[in-house]
């Protein structure tokens, strides 16, 4: 049977793509084609025909391109049949019972009849839904471009990602990151209703998510797969319950659809981002899952790059820090340090070295290992130790920019640097203790000629008596009490040089001896020492006093050693025959006072003459230790008193002692 031409339009119609629809001067539907009813979302166009136009308003919510809702007589058709002219414009439905989105550009165009009166409004709709999906994404991803280039603070920058994402893509927005420590942690939120927020984070401390669970941000995190689930059914929300409460409040949200994406960057799984519809109704999709994995993409990259650019400048900070500490631990060390080249030339040098050589820094960084070594070919030598062994620790000389030669105890090291071998050098200048070391030897030197006349002496007196005795049988006594006190008398000279020993070995800081003071008698005292004295040398003292007897509190060993030094002092400095006056009084204090008529002290050495082993220039070959002096006025000291020298060099000296009949308080 033939088609009538009508029938045979409809057919045609009913293969084109575009949805096509008539509509009479009522606005009532009376055609569509299959497109058209199913972009309705009818079975078929008679279906579509049958529904009253009210219903299938209802079924939509129809918005412009600036996301206003269109009013039914704003719809292009109603304009078409009002203005009796073409209409046309973009659309974007809303399916209320699906939430699927879609757009179209409807034409509208007004069919007259002869007398120029609408009969009916013919409306084409194109479908754009795709290809506004595809401008919308990517309008939506250069907006998120610049948002995740704008900062490298990474929660700000997630926290507005999930913003710009609500409504767009979803009701709700969260996004998760894998701290360092593997832990899974939400770090941005974001709703429609911002009211909602606060309650929607108070229901999940109250319902934390199992990160064992086999579906959601945890399994999407470790897996590195999308999750996808368009439609939440009751059934879902039962299983997914942790009891009757969660799910009458997960029933009064209202889910409709999840996305889960991974944030992946560089293979690595750095978090997840969750979206959520719920009261828009809408129905998410694989569209939405494309876009959704590309923003999840770039969010990843920009969090990578932030931490990579974290870690930088924090790896930056600690090693300007490190560097910094470096600089002043190298600068602020006391000793010496050198670093030097293969090639021998000095690549740093801290300022103590540089004050040591009397160079400034860069004067000193011009310059190479046999600049400033007082043997160079020595100092050549010693570097090729160093090259082969990679440690040399030698006592040597450098010299001075002023061409003076300091001695120096070197410790060197090889450390070998990824830019080439270098050798690190630490230079202590020991002028003092050489010098001390000199000191010392002369010191021991002296002692050991001064206890060899006193030994020889008491070695003499012994064999005199004992040959006296094996020859007579007995010893005339006077001779054998004189031989003894000789040889008490030498003793005790032995004993105080051997403290002067003791001395040399003895912090200077500790006291010469204990401190024991007792009831003494400074006249008797005197005398004791006095005859020590002229046993020991043959030389007649003085003894001047008023006083027979002078009494106070000290310690008897120690004022015994001040007053034999000082008289051993005014017989080996002054000449044969010369007059030594030991002088005792009391003027409040006791006073004793030792003068003689020898060489004296140069002026310029009276300010030092009580620093160990400080003597006067002019002793000549006289021996001596230089201690005698400073343990004396630490003795003198210790008892609260003084001890004061006049001496003119040619003509003498005097020291005086003066001494508190009873120690100070707190000196005992």
């Amino acid at each position: 049977m033939q088609q009538t031409p009508d029938a045979q339009l409809a057919a045609i119609l009913d293969h084109v793509g575009d949805g096509v629809t008539a509509q009479d001067p009522s606005g009532h539907l009376i055609y569509a084609n299959a497109a058209a009813a199913r972009s309705l979302g009818f079975a078929s166009a008679a279906e579509l025909l049958a529904t009253p136009l009210a219903e299938v308003g209802s079924r939509f919510s129809i918005f412009d391109e600036n996301e206003h809702i269109i009013a039914p007589e704003d719809l292009p058709g109603r304009r078409a049949l009002t203005r009796q002219s073409e209409q046309s414009a973009l659309i974007r439905f809303l399916v209320h019972a699906t939430g699927e989105e879609r757009w179209a550009i409807v034409r509208s165009s007004p069919v007259t009849d002869e007398a120029g009166n609408v009969r009916f409004v013919v409306n084409v709709w194109q479908d754009a839904t795709r290809q506004r999906r595809a401008e919308c994404a990517q309008r939506f991803l250069a907006e998120a471009g610049e948002v995740l280039a704008t900062s490298l603070d990474v929660e700000a920058t997630l926290a507005s990602i999930a913003s710009l994402a609500v409504p767009r893509l979803a009701d709700w927005c969260a996004v998760h990151l894998v701290r360092d420590d593997g832990t899974v942690e939400q770090v941005a939120v974001a709703h429609v209703d911002p009211d909602r927020i606060d309650r929607a984070l108070q229901l999940q401390e109250r319902y934390p998510v199992d990160p064992e669970a086999d579906q959601g941000v945890h399994q999407v995190i470790r897996t590195g797969q999308p999750e996808l689930i368009p439609e939440i059914t009751e059934e879902m929300l039962v299983a997914g319950a942790i009891d009757a409460e969660h799910l009458d409040i997960l029933r009064r949200v209202g889910l409709t659809s999840i996305l889960v994406v991974p944030m992946i960057a560089r293979g690595k799984t750095l978090g997840a981002i969750s979206f959520v519809t719920a009261e828009s109704g809408h129905t998410l999709d694989e569209h939405d899952l494309d876009l959704a994995q590309e923003l999840a993409r770039r969010a990843a990259l920009a969090v990578e790059n932030a931490r990579l650019y974290h870690r930088e400048q924090t790896t930056r900070r600690l090693a300007e820090d490190a560097r910094a500490r470096f600089r002043m631990l190298f600068e602020s060390v006391p000793n010496g340090i050198l670093v030097v080249d293969a090639d021998g030339r000095y690549i740093e040098a801290n300022p103590a070295v540089c004050e040591l050589l009397g160079y400034q820094q860069d004067e000193l960084l011009e310059r190479q290992i046999e600049d400033i070594a007082a043997e160079p070919e020595e100092a050549r030598r010693q570097m090729a130790q160093l090259i082969a062994s990679g440690e040399v620790r030698i006592t040597s000389q450098m010299r001075r920019k002023n061409g003076t030669l300091v001695p120096v105890e070197l410790w060197a090291r090889r450390l070998d640097l990824p830019s080439g071998a270098v050798s690190l050098a630490v230079v202590r200048d020991i002028t003092d203790r050489v010098a001390a070391d000199q000191i010392r030897e002369e010191v021991l030197t002296a002692i050991a000629h001064d206890l060899r006349s006193p030994l020889s002496s008491i070695k003499l007196h012994a064999q005199m008596l004992l040959r006296a005795l094996r020859r007579d049988g007995e010893v005339d006594p006077q001779r054998l009490e004189d031989g003894l006190a000789a040889v008490d008398t030498l003793s005790s000279r032995v004993a105080f040089l051997l403290e002067d020993i003791v001395d040399i070995a003895r912090s200077r800081d500790d006291p010469a001896m204990a401190f024991m003071p007792v009831e003494t008698d400074l006249v008797a005292l005197a005398e004791r020492c006095r005859e020590e004295i002229r046993l020991a040398s043959s030389r007649d003292i003085r003894l001047v006093t008023d006083q027979e007897r002078i009494i106070g509190s000290w310690d008897t060993r120690g004022i015994e050693r001040v007053v034999l030094n000082l008289l051993t002092n005014a017989v080996k400095y002054s000449p044969v025959g010369s007059d030594i006056t030991l002088s005792l009084d009391v003027e409040g204090d006791a006073l004793l006072a030792v003068q003689d008529r020898g060489i004296g002290i140069p002026a310029g050495d009276l300010p030092l003459i009580f620093e160990r082993y400080r003597r006067g220039r002019n002793v000549g070959e006289t021996s001596g230790t230089g201690l005698g002096l400073t343990g004396a006025r630490q003795i003198v000291e210790r008892h609260g008193g003084s001890l004061d020298i006049a001496s003119v060099e040619g003509q003498g000296t005097t020291v005086t002692i003066r001494l508190p009949l009873q120690p100070e308080p707190g000196e005992t």
